[in-house]
């Protein structure tokens, strides 16, 4: 017979796995700090962390969404700053073209004027 307290027939202990710790994604981070240097690469870094996270099964979502969410507010600010400048020269453009056509008709004028002729019209006379 065997006795309980016997270690050779006790049940061994399962061997516990240490708990799985899980990464943070590096393009993640890098995507972020691209937002402050270079934000196209950030929006490319951000999509590709954010792909990378999913299939790895890895930390970081958090800061490849906040890269892509800055790189794309920059891009739109970006437009905006594009459309105002291509807006201002086209109307600084404008006036600069209206301006100078006033000058050459105004030289065209004068010039007509600086040779005064003189017109005489015959006065009627009455007769008696």
């Amino acid at each position: 017979m065997s006795y309980p307290d016997n270690p050779q027939w006790q049940q061994p202990y399962p061997q516990q796995q240490p708990p799985q710790v899980r990464h943070t994604n590096a393009l993640a981070i890098i995507a972020f700090v691209m937002v402050f240097f270079f934000w196209p690469l950030a929006i490319v870094f951000g999509h590709i962390a954010r792909g990378q996270i999913k299939r790895r099964n890895e930390d970081g979502k958090g800061w490849a969404t906040a890269a892509l969410v800055l790189g794309y507010l920059c891009l739109i600010v970006s437009i905006a700053v594009v459309a105002v400048l291509v807006f201002v020269a086209t109307t600084v453009t404008n006036d600069q073209q209206n301006s100078t056509t006033t000058t050459v008709s105004t030289t065209v004028s004068t010039s007509s004027t600086d040779t005064p002729t003189e017109t005489t019209e015959p006065t009627p006379t009455s007769t008696p």
